[in-house]
């Protein structure tokens, strides 16, 4: 009888664990994702700008959150989010 009762609660507990993976990886993609978009690069090489989108747009037609980054060389100058 131990058995059974430890193979039923192993069974929910991964049951669980499933369900919590399931459910972060779908808070992760609609909230904190970042994608780059476009990227642009100044006509003499030295700086470019990165146009990112963070998270996905809310649901159905809702506004969605992005963010400017300006990098000098390898050095981050600014970064500045925006709602759309």
């Amino acid at each position: 009888m131990k058995i059974l009762g430890k193979t039923v609660l192993g069974v929910i507990a991964a049951v669980f664990a499933i369900v919590a993976i399931f459910g972060g990886s779908i808070v992760y993609v609609s909230e904190y994702r970042i994608t780059t978009i476009d990227t642009s690069v100044s006509p003499d090489g030295a700086y470019e700008l990165v146009l990112q989108a963070v998270g996905e747009a809310d649901f159905p037609f809702g506004s969605a959150t992005g963010r400017l980054v300006l990098n000098a060389g390898k050095s981050k100058i600014s970064k500045t989010g925006f709602e759309l």
